[in-house]
């Protein structure tokens, strides 16, 4: 294995340890994706909730239930998060005890969950709980965090929301002036938003601190031309209609204002805003002497309707409206009786609302005594979690230490070996120039040789006498022959006629020397663009080429052979290949030295050469050096 790739690996083992000693985390706070499938019923549910909490609580509350047994039991810390935040509303007027837990636990998840954009509805959520609850200050807060969250995300619904809470908390306070101040910045801001459900209430709520009973009336109607085309605003709608008819100086409008209540709430299944509808319109009935009427509103309907759904606060009401219609009509001793009547209502409801208020301040308290207990207990786990990490990071450091250690001591063994192979190449080339320097000499000797040995034979062949002239030609052209052989011996020795030739002359040439006759053929193929190769690298080649060449010649006799270069992936390659005898691949070294230069040429080069034979498959080398050495501009 090479020493970079040692590295690599060596470098990849640290940052695996560092990165698991410094972002180990608790294995319970990570979650898979939900599944698709899961995911849609989930979303049903939620959807379910959101439309029926108002028109059908039961149908909103066995959602509510699916939802939760769901999301817990198959969904991750988000959905978990939305459906205890939606299961959370549904019981907000209903019932607030359950209500705060899971707003809380929407709290909880959502802040454990890398996806946090439900933060702000869920402090609006409980800040709304700590209104009902009468703690207006803690409420006050949460809204103003609800806000902020609101304002990062622009989520400008729950921006205008808080505010509507913020002015009703002003109301009760006394702090009218404000609450018209919060009341026109959510207004501006829902318009700006398009918010046709909010900026209707808004204009509801501004009419209910109007200075007079005109601008309080054309706010109100503003509102319900607004509403009246939102079909979900019902409520917000009702609660106008009965606000416009209160305004009403003419009681045969109120009259019509208050029957379009109570139609909108039955519709929409709206009890209280009923009975509220019911009880408005009575008192009107007695104004007008209408006491027929009055005792159906109020007997029949408000006090009924109040009974059966338990509304202590609004059966108070209609139980005292009747009394005043018994008063009217004369019945004292029926009217002191529904006066007590409502005077006990009025105490249950009183008790109710108490009752209620308490247990949401005690919940409220509960939730704060648990989050000092959860916070105590992720300080605890945090410092566990802390401790771990430094373990994690001292085995980390003396791991790299250890592996700092192997490294060192690959890499003396690496330089060891690098020396080796250099003291090795240096070898070779010394040994290389001593064969080119002695090939030189032997051509100089072959060139000084052949010239006087030409004219000694031919003058010799002269006085020899021949029983023909066709055997002298014939004797003579073999001697001409081989005294070409020579001389074309002597130019391939020498270096310096070799460098006078361009590396496609050199191969040419070199291969030109073979093709004689018919019995070899020999197909050259070079390359249009020849890289730029150094003069040493273009002689190694060369020799390469004349020993490949010379073994052919010696084995295959007869045949076919094929010499290609390339270039591909910043490496050179020379490709032969021949359809001779073959031979197996152990008997390399019984084929003599030819087969051990041409490799050892190639390692010279910096490259490599490999050989694939077989008996009767012919022969072919691939020789392969890189060019980053050898390529110059």
């Amino acid at each position: 294995m090479s020493l970079h790739r040692i590295l690599i690996l060596i470098s990849l083992c640290v940052f695996l340890c560092l990165q698991t000693a410094c972002n180990r985390r608790d294995a319970d706070s990570v979650s898979n994706q939900t599944e698709p499938a899961v995911l849609d019923s989930l979303r049903y549910y939620w959807k379910e909730m959101k439309k029926t909490k108002l028109a059908d609580q039961s149908a909103a509350r066995m959602a509510a239930e699916k939802a939760l047994r769901l999301s817990r039991a198959k969904g991750n810390l988000r959905e978990q998060a939305y459906t205890s935040l939606y299961a959370g509303t549904v019981y907000l007027e209903s019932d607030p005890d359950s209500s705060l837990l899971l707003t809380n636990n929407a709290l909880a998840l959502a802040k454990q969950s890398i996806e946090d954009s439900i933060l702000q509805t869920v402090y609006y959520n409980l800040a709304y709980l700590n209104y009902l609850a009468g703690s207006y200050p803690q409420s006050i807060k949460l809204l103003d965090t609800a806000i902020s969250y609101a304002d990062e995300r622009k989520d400008s619904k729950t921006v205008v929301n808080s505010l509507l809470v913020m002015s009703n908390i002003d109301r009760a306070q006394g702090n009218t002036e404000q609450a018209r101040m919060d009341l026109i910045k959510a207004l501006t801001l829902a318009k700006q938003n398009k918010m046709d459900v909010q900026t209707g209430a808004i204009l509801g709520n501004l009419g209910g601190l109007a200075g007079s009973s005109d601008s309080a009336v054309l706010l109100l109607r503003e509102a319900a031309g607004i509403l009246s085309k939102v079909p979900y605003a019902k409520e917000e709608l009702t609660s106008v209609m009965l606000n416009l008819a209160n305004y009403m100086t003419n009681p045969d409008s109120a009259v019509v204002y208050y029957n379009r209540a109570i139609e909108l709430a039955k519709k929409a299944s709206l009890s209280e805003l009923e009975i509220a509808a019911y009880n408005d319109l009575g008192c009107t009935y007695i104004e007008q002497g209408k006491f027929g009427l009055a005792e159906i509103c109020l007997r029949d309907h408000a006090i009924y309707e109040a009974q059966k759904t338990g509304n202590n606060d609004w059966l108070s009401t209609a139980q005292e409206s009747y009394a005043e219609l018994l008063e009217k009509k004369g019945d004292f001793r029926n009217a002191y009786m529904y006066q007590k009547e409502s005077a006990k209502s009025r105490s249950r409801a009183s008790k109710q609302l108490a009752s209620t208020q308490t247990r949401i301040l005690n919940a409220l308290l509960m939730a704060r005594i648990r989050d000092m207990e959860i916070r105590e207990k992720n300080e605890e786990i945090q410092q566990k979690n802390e401790t771990l990490k430094l373990t994690f990071l001292t085995i980390a450091v003396i791991v790299l230490l250890a592996m700092l250690a192997v490294l060192y001591f690959l890499w003396k063994l690496h330089r060891k070996n690098l020396r080796m192979k250099e003291q090795e190449m240096e070898t070779a080339r010394r040994l290389a120039k001593i064969e080119e320097k002695e090939n030189n000499r032997m051509a100089m000797q072959l060139h000084d040789t052949v010239r006087p040995l030409r004219s000694v034979l031919i003058n010799d062949m002269k006085t020899l006498k021949f029983p023909d002239e066709q055997l002298r030609d014939s004797v003579t052209a073999k001697i001409m022959n081989a005294i070409k052989a020579l001389r074309n011996i002597s130019h391939r020795l020498n270096s310096e006629k070799r460098e006078l030739m361009s590396f496609n002359e050199l191969i040419k040439d070199s291969v030109k020397e073979f093709v004689s006759g018919d019995d070899l053929n020999i197909s050259l193929e070079l390359p249009e663009a020849m890289p730029t190769l150094d003069r040493e690298t273009q002689s190694q080649f060369y020799f390469i080429i004349q020993e490949l060449l010379m073994n052919a010649e010696k084995y295959v006799i007869k045949g076919d052979v094929k010499i290609s270069f390339a270039e591909e992936m910043d490496r050179f390659f020379l490709i032969y290949g021949d359809n001779g005898p073959g031979f197996k691949s152990d008997e390399r070294v019984s084929q003599g030295l030819g087969l051990m230069h041409i490799t050892e040429r190639a390692v010279l080069m910096g490259g490599t050469a490999s050989l694939d034979t077989r008996p009767g498959k012919g022969t072919s080398w691939t020789i392969s050096i890189p060019l980053n050495k050898n390529e110059s501009q």
